[in-house]
């Protein structure tokens, strides 16, 4: 039973860096701070954006990304993220 409540300790801390992630994205565009926006991706990522604007999912530089945010988001516009409909990840099964 120990080995299973270490592994859900660890999903349970993976889901947190998840989330801190995401709202430190968030806090950045809505800073417009760009430089710290794009220090959190790697050069390429994957990206879908198929329910906003259709298109296919695929990848792309994180550059590109962060620059269209730059642009879409200028200076006098404002934004304000607020995330809370986190999605669930399974729980890891006990092997036992």
């Amino acid at each position: 039973m120990e080995h299973h409540t270490d592994v859900f300790i660890q999903h349970y801390f993976d889901r947190m860096e998840i989330r801190h992630v995401v709202d430190e994205i968030d806090n950045a565009v809505d800073a417009k701070d760009w430089e710290g926006c794009r220090g959190y991706f790697t050069d390429e990522i994957y990206a879908d954006f198929t329910s906003l604007a259709g298109g296919s999912p695929g990848d792309m530089p994180a550059d590109d990304l962060v620059g269209a945010w730059r642009t879409n988001l200028y200076a006098d516009k404002l934004s304000h993220h607020m995330l809370r409909a986190w999605v669930r990840f399974p729980l890891p099964r006990s092997s036992s």
